[in-house]
């Protein structure tokens, strides 16, 4: 049995269920599908229209191209591990957002929005559970431009929720998110979304305390 001294690896790993653990980030998801206009699967950029990935100075980017509108989607899946800190729980992913200009002389969308659905596999169910509906969860883009210039969504999945929202991201919960346009982005301008590593409150990996008995 572990003593109790609070330097103690095995004391730290018995007491972080009423621990708040500590900020971390986790590696951004991978993409999952992109949904064409036609309700295609495709794995690039179509080359009509539609949503895909593009790689470019700025990083990879969920892209939906002029023609795309609420019905082109991509979805990206994050799972949480066994270090999620349950007791002090926090969500955020920071997205930089861009509205891209084609030509340097296309009429600017002034109102367009990314939104994105979120739902979650909560450990035993069998189905999904919406934790943010798509049009509660939005961000209108920046101004048009020709440069690689972006504005800062910090997507806090938690804000304001619900105690019965909270309580489906726990330890095995699979998050899923949706993006798409909230209308049609705009002929000759592609909205950009650059993911970035999601923060979360997370408690150190350690081994269970059968692991760390000492073995004297």
């Amino acid at each position: 049995m572990p003593g109790t001294n609070p330097a103690s690896l095995e004391n730290a790993a018995n007491r972080s269920p009423l621990q708040k653990g500590f900020t971390d980030t986790i590696p951004c998801p991978s993409i999952i599908e992109f949904v064409d206009s036609a309700g295609l699967y495709s794995q690039a950029i179509p080359s009509v229209d539609g949503a895909g990935i593009e790689i470019n100075d700025g990083g990879p980017n969920f892209n939906f191209q002029g023609t795309a509108t609420t019905t082109n989607t991509i979805t990206v899946g994050i799972y949480l591990d066994d270090t999620f800190c349950e007791n002090e729980k926090k969500f955020v992913w920071p997205i930089d957002v861009q509205k891209f200009d084609m030509t340097g002389s296309a009429t600017d969308n002034t109102d367009l929005k990314i939104r994105c659905l979120v739902e979650a596999l909560v450990p035993g169910a069998t189905s999904l559970v919406t934790v943010i509906a798509a049009n509660s969860n939005t961000v209108t883009l920046p101004a048009k431009t020709t440069t690689l210039a972006v504005s800062r969504w910090n997507m806090d999945i938690l804000s304001g929720a619900s105690s019965t929202v909270k309580g489906y991201l726990k330890r095995g919960t699979y998050l899923k998110f949706t993006f798409s346009p909230h209308e049609t982005v705009g002929t000759d301008l592609r909205a950009k979304c650059y993911p970035r590593n999601p923060v979360i409150r997370r408690h150190i990996r350690v081994a269970t305390t059968a692991n760390t008995e000492p073995r004297y």
